[in-house]
């Protein structure tokens, strides 16, 4: 594990998208295209127009998602729908490919078999995963103490007994999956939490990714 900390919240963002392009640069040259995980929530906003915009080989990139709440794309609580806007300011970044988690013809239990199958037959590998934490400590949609309904190869899960809507999750064996894993921590909240977490006083979800040899953290002081 190594930490990279920011003075600010514009060099926390530059850090951020300046070490993805890199990896996702490298797996291209290295492997032929790369696959992009992403989150959702406030803090992807303010750096995912700034990736967008950098001159990748999109069309060699396949982004889908860390979660994602059981809501159409035109919903506000959508997370795809969050970072499809970003990416409609930015013509090259259209080039990419996306594995949407949400399909309005399926229950949310049934798209948990689909995902699996298409992200170990299109994405597995993960190359670069950009994902944030809670101040409950929770990742993805892994939530302490939550009920969550595994899928048959345990790389997807749905939380069922989430607020408002059922969301669909990376399970914790796809965490293992990720080469190049990058956590995002802002707030003093969540510091305390990933002080407990590294410690070991305390068990969250996100205990799990900290196990991760390669896991970047980029936080801002």
């Amino acid at each position: 594990m190594k930490i990279v900390t920011a003075k600010t919240e514009n060099e926390l963002y530059l850090e951020v998208v300046d070490r993805a392009v890199d990896l996702l640069k490298q797996e291209i040259e290295n492997c032929g295209r790369a696959s992009l995980i992403l989150s959702g929530g406030n803090t992807p906003q303010k750096y995912l127009p700034e990736l967008f915009s950098r001159p990748l080989d999109w069309e060699k990139i396949i982004i889908t998602l860390s979660d994602e709440r059981w809501v159409p794309l035109d919903h506000d609580d959508s997370n795809e729908g969050m970072i499809r806007k970003c990416i409609e300011r930015v013509p090259e970044a259209h080039k990419a490919k996306f594995i949407s988690f949400y399909n309005e013809d399926e229950t949310a239990l049934a798209s948990v078999n689909r995902l699996e199958s298409n992200l170990i037959a299109e994405v597995m590998p993960f190359s670069v995963a950009l994902l944030g934490m809670g101040t409950d400590g929770h990742i993805c949609s892994l939530f302490p103490n939550a009920i969550n309904v595994e899928g048959p190869n345990g790389i997807c899960s749905l939380n069922i007994d989430a607020p408002l809507h059922p969301r669909i999750s990376l399970f914790y064996k796809a965490l293992t999956k990720i080469k190049f894993p990058i956590l995002i921590l802002t707030g003093t909240e969540k510091r305390k939490v990933f002080d407990l977490a590294t410690s070991g006083v305390m068990a969250y979800p996100v205990s799990e990714l900290l196990k991760h040899e390669n896991l970047l953290i980029i936080q801002i002081v």
